[in-house]
């Protein structure tokens, strides 16, 4: 196993659940608790094993759970296609900020090497297949679009 990997799921003032990586530059959230656990067990997975911590509203560890790299997960992850994206870095103030350019996802980082980890991640993120927890509600909704 490379060097362990941890995540950590805390609940957000606003009621969500946040998946926080190790440096806690960012926070990828979630609609419920279950969402979040299982998103932190799965990067931690991608990234080679490692422990997920759940944290309880007086912010100590309620949980922790190893995730090993086993071979099932060696196959579930060699289903997947690579694909090679472009990525543009600028600095604002103390950070770099890291977007790709074919879609809009970006991701910050205080070099600009942990700004594209993250950014590599929050890709992941993206195309990982959505699990709700209930139907979605569609919406159609009317826009006023005048000229500029």
């Amino acid at each position: 196993m490379k060097s362990a990997t941890s995540r950590h799921v805390v609940q957000t003032a606003d009621g969500r659940w946040a998946v926080v990586g190790q440096d806690a530059q960012r926070a990828v959230k979630h609609s419920t608790e279950q969402q979040a656990i299982t998103a932190a067990k799965r990067i931690v997975h991608s990234k080679g094993g490692g422990e997920v911590r759940v944290y309880g509203h007086d912010g100590r560890i309620r949980e922790s759970v190893t995730v090993p790299l086993d071979d099932e997960l060696l196959a579930a992850q060699n289903h997947f296609d690579e694909h090679t994206f472009t990525a543009s870095v600028w600095q604002e103030g103390e950070w770099f900020v890291a977007q790709a350019l074919e879609i809009d996802v970006a991701s910050q980082g205080s070099t600009v090497e942990s700004a594209l980890a993250n950014l590599r991640e929050a890709l992941e993120l993206h195309f990982e297949p959505p699990t709700p927890s209930s139907l979605p509600e569609v919406h159609r909704i009317r826009v006023k679009v005048g000229a500029a």
